[in-house]
């Protein structure tokens, strides 16, 4: 899942430079030519919005997946310090995933 929403994005930040690419070919006025630029600008912040979406949802995942194994832990009866040490969870959220 991971590789391919990074192909999806790799692959539609390339189609957003072709297109300005080819748009720039153009002669454009100055507004025109600003429009371009403003379009541009919204495009790559889409870009940015998108990665930083996908950094969040990567570490939700690690977050979910680190609480189901102190869970796991905590009923095969593992003492609490050391998950903490193996998780790097502090003391009192792993007692509180009791």
């Amino acid at each position: 899942m991971i590789t391919c929403l990074k192909k999806y994005l790799v692959i539609k930040n390339k189609i957003y430079k072709k297109i300005l690419e080819e748009i720039k070919i153009y002669n454009l006025d100055s507004k025109e030519y600003e429009k371009m630029e403003d379009i541009e600008k919204l495009m790559m912040e889409e870009k940015e919005h998108y990665e930083d979406a996908y950094d969040d949802g990567v570490e939700v995942g690690i977050n979910q997946s680190k609480r189901e194994i102190v869970k796991n832990m905590l009923i095969e009866n593992v003492d609490v310090s050391l998950i903490s040490k193996y998780t790097n969870m502090p003391i009192e959220k792993i007692e509180s995933l009791r």
